[in-house]
């Protein structure tokens, strides 16, 4: 599954679980994502660790489970270190760290996928009308 993000056509939307852990400069939150196939399959994505700093870090404190957020900017990475042995290790998980989000306002100007109702035409000198 891909993880988009950054500023693109289709942002990607995020459904916002828990804050696992709560630092100073930083928390660790679960996502969960969705993204349709070929076929108009969904499919869904847990993101378990998302590191959310500096500004996105702030107003956490405002979501519930449920609520959803547009990512504005972040990186995924899978960077490696060299550990103590001076062997060349790298992460079981990509790293993802957010950098921006916004809470998610559904445009009210989208259509719904309702058809406006038709026109009907009346012609009020018709006397032999049904009703």
């Amino acid at each position: 599954m891909a993880f988009n993000i950054g500023e693109q056509k289709y942002p990607q939307l995020a459904t916002f679980w828990r804050i696992q852990e709560e630092k100073d400069n930083y928390s660790i939150v679960s996502l969960g994502t969705s993204s349709k196939d070929k076929e108009k399959n969904w499919h869904n994505s847990g993101w378990g660790y998302c590191r959310f700093v500096g500004g996105a870090n702030k107003d956490l404190d405002t979501l519930k489970e449920g609520d959803k957020i547009v990512i504005v900017s972040g990186k995924i990475d899978r960077d490696s270190w060299v550990d103590q042995e001076g062997k060349k290790q790298y992460p079981k998980n990509e790293k993802i760290t957010i950098f921006s989000w916004e809470k998610y306002v559904p445009d009210s100007s989208a259509r719904t996928g309702m058809d406006a109702p038709p026109v009907v035409e009346t012609n009020e000198d018709e006397e032999d009308a049904p009703f």
